[in-house]
């Protein structure tokens, strides 16, 4: 059988396939993170599996529908407000999964008859590796991995059933699907020039700043205190002697260990990055309050100074004179098309995908033999309602 040049690609990306189509976290919580070794709920019983109707002849139960989008349902009910409100986005859910239920029963036979060895191989180590995941997040136990999606209404073996069964249908629809998607370079290019921004890369610098305010350096008298309402020509001479301490510490840290620099902003500034380090880390035009700042730091080259920066305020106690230092500099750039092509080219035919499977599974659902369709959207949707929306 001759493939689509794209089905390989895929098949490594089956691999790393940690959860079905439908969104869940096969191997965490309903958020989807990481669980530690699972403390199961003890003498949980199954929740009830109601007969839903048949497909073709073949039956389906609440369960097959409810099971998949179970993170889906636990964050609707987390975030809705009334009952009737989780009701509707349920009912939604519920839907979506009962169509792709339809198509994955109708298409199961087809997509399993057509794999080929090593399609069957590749199948295998995708749940193996699954397997061993699922496992290790419960300590290696089968018991204590099966007693933890028991207490949520699954089972292990469940779990694993809805895997392999996704992992199939996708194969298929994927070898089925894709070559009949088109890529053409003006897509590409259609497609770069909508998305300019996205391919715009922004300058930043890591930019260093220590602050001297104008006050410290005001004339003391005998016993060390600054006059109460200094004169023009006391706040002109303060600033005359911070602009000569900023050289000075300038040239300090020019010849200090780099690892002194963090030691030695704390020890003069009295900016907001003075406990770290002086850092502004990434920074981008519109992200400082001062646009002569901001002016002074992307004028620098790497790994400079600029010469000190007198701050001149209405008010002269907020007036200061800063050290401006630049590490690293990102110019900005616009990432050429022949560098996007790719990214574009990928996003592109997943779309297509998308739209092209919509269209398979809708076309399966208006031909398939269906018992009572509202009927089970009807009675699924109860169940989610007295299993999920608790409070």
């Amino acid at each position: 059988m001759k493939r689509s040049a794209y089905f390989y690609p895929w098949c490594a990306a089956l691999l790393a396939l940690a959860c079905p189509a439908t969104g869940r976290a096969a191997d965490g919580d309903a958020d989807g993170e990481t669980n530690p070794m699972v403390q199961p709920l003890a003498n949980q019983p199954m929740a009830i599996n109601a007969l839903l109707g048949a497909i073709n002849g073949r039956p389906l139960f609440v369960d097959d529908v409810i099971r998949p989008i179970d993170a889906d349902l636990q964050r609707i009910a987390r975030v809705a407000q009334t009952a009737s409100g989780f009701r509707t986005q349920a009912r939604e859910a519920i839907q979506k999964q009962i169509k792709q239920q339809v198509g994955d029963i109708l298409i199961i036979k087809a997509a399993q008859d057509s794999l080929e060895e090593e399609d069957q191989k590749r199948v295998e180590m995708f749940m193996n590796k699954t397997r061993n995941d699922l496992l290790s997040k419960n300590g290696g136990s089968t018991a204590l991995t099966d007693e933890y999606y028991r207490a949520r209404g699954s089972s292990f073996e469940k779990e694993l059933s809805d895997l392999r069964r996704r992992a199939t249908v996708d194969l298929f629809l994927r070898r089925t699907l894709y070559p009949r998607i088109t890529i053409t370079r003006k897509m590409l290019l259609d497609a770069y020039n909508a998305s300019l921004a996205k391919f715009t890369q922004e300058p930043k610098v890591d930019l260093y700043t220590i602050t001297l305010p104008l006050a410290r350096y005001l004339p003391r008298d005998a016993d060390g205190k600054a006059p109460e309402n200094p004169t023009p020509a006391q706040w002109a001479a303060a600033r005359g002697v911070a602009l000569e301490r900023a050289k000075a510490l300038i040239a300090e840290i020019k010849q200090a260990p780099p690892e002194k620099f963090a030691q030695m902003v704390e020890d003069n500034s009295v900016d907001p990055k003075r406990h770290s380090g002086g850092r502004w880390k990434d920074t981008r035009r519109g992200d400082l309050l001062s646009k002569q700042v901001e002016d002074i730091a992307f004028a620098l080259p790497p790994h400079t100074f600029a010469p000190p920066l007198v701050i001149n305020e209405d008010n002269p106690t907020e007036g200061a004179v800063m050290i401006i230092k630049v590490e690293e500099v990102e110019y900005g750039r616009v990432v050429p098309f022949i560098d996007a092509q790719k990214t574009l080219e990928t996003e592109l035919r997943e779309k297509q995908y998308s739209a092209l499977s919509r269209d398979y599974y809708n076309k399966l659902f208006e031909k398939a033999s269906i018992e009572a369709v509202e009927s089970m959207l009807d009675t699924a949707t109860n169940v989610a309602v007295t299993r999920y929306f608790t409070r």
